[in-house]
């Protein structure tokens, strides 16, 4: 099973990103939504698929915390 994950992104070229993971590792995305560098965004399987606020960013990473 797969989960979508929040991460923050960093920097955008593209339709490609950086962003920082839960754990403070940056990665290289594909972008499938018009995000830009500060946004918050779901993560599934190396594509960022749906632009979150932060409080939805700060539940999911609460909710991956605890399992």
């Amino acid at each position: 099973m797969c989960i979508s994950m929040p991460v923050k992104v960093i920097s955008v070229d593209g339709n490609s990103a950086r962003v920082c993971m839960q754990n403070g590792e940056a990665m290289a995305v594909y972008l499938a939504v018009d995000a830009k560098p500060g946004d918050w965004i779901l993560l599934y399987a190396g594509v960022g698929i749906k632009i979150i606020d932060e409080q939805e960013a700060a539940l999911g990473m609460e909710i991956l915390k605890s399992k």
